[in-house]
């Protein structure tokens, strides 16, 4: 399990109070070990489903995971699920409340990687950290 979406990579420090924040790590290290364990790669379908914050690290890694199958087996229907993620307007939230801020506040302690074609085209990464405003760049059906 991880207690920053998936999406972390960054090291101990005092900037984290010691903690280590390596989810990215986590869900690669699973990817690769699904696919040299299993029998994943010769899947017709693959789904990758997440719950509340386990969907947010789901719309995180998506595109990565579907690229990762898709190098071992271009037939694969990959898809992804998020189920209670970060898929809402921000306008729906009490004035003065801003969640995106808190969103962006943890994924800079957590030094999270989201989406990659999201990140490369918005080097502040501020509109990648929510599916709600980075669903553009989704590759995969999710």
């Amino acid at each position: 399990s991880s207690s920053d979406v998936h999406a972390g990579t960054r090291e101990a420090s005092w900037f984290t109070n010691n903690y280590t924040f390596h989810g990215k790590f986590i869900f690669k290290a699973m990817a690769d070990d699904l696919i040299e364990n299993t029998w994943i790669t010769q899947a017709e379908q693959v789904i990758l489903m997440g719950g509340s914050a386990g969907a947010i690290g789901t719309e995180a890694n998506c595109d990565y995971f579907s690229a990762l199958l898709h190098d071992f087996n271009p037939d694969i229907d990959v898809r992804c699920i998020s189920d209670s993620g970060s898929m809402y307007p921000f306008s729906v939230h009490t004035q003065n409340c801003y969640p995106q801020l808190l969103e962006y506040t943890a994924y800079n302690i957590w030094k999270a990687e989201s989406d990659q074609s999201c990140e490369e085209d918005n080097p502040s990464k501020l509109p990648c950290i929510s599916f709600g405003t980075a669903y553009r760049y989704a590759d995969t059906p999710i």
